[in-house]
């Protein structure tokens, strides 16, 4: 039995708008705001900074690469990350 039009689709179809920002090296983690809840709904930009990492005391800028609104940090400042893992995450427009 053949399905009705409606139901053929020819590749993928799936579209995700959530995004996660990873760091790109190890190293200590700290928000560029200290409120944390503030940090819900802040619109950010491509490129824009919403932390650091820390490396033997070296501070290395954690910036987006999207466009969006960021949703919750999912790593708490002061918190010792590995290379990419997530830091926060986000629904890009």
């Amino acid at each position: 039995m053949q399905a009705p039009e409606a139901m053929q689709m020819d590749g993928e179809a799936l579209h995700v708008d959530e995004r996660l920002i990873t760091a790109r090296q190890a190293g200590v983690f700290q928000p560029v705001m200290g409120d944390l809840p503030g940090l819900r709904g802040m619109r950010v930009t491509a490129g824009e900074q919403i932390g650091t990492l820390v490396q033997t005391g070296v501070p290395h800028p954690v910036e987006s690469a999207f466009d969006g609104v960021l949703m919750g940090l999912m790593a708490l400042p002061g918190e010792r990350v590995r290379k990419d893992q997530p830091l926060a995450w986000m629904i890009a427009d």
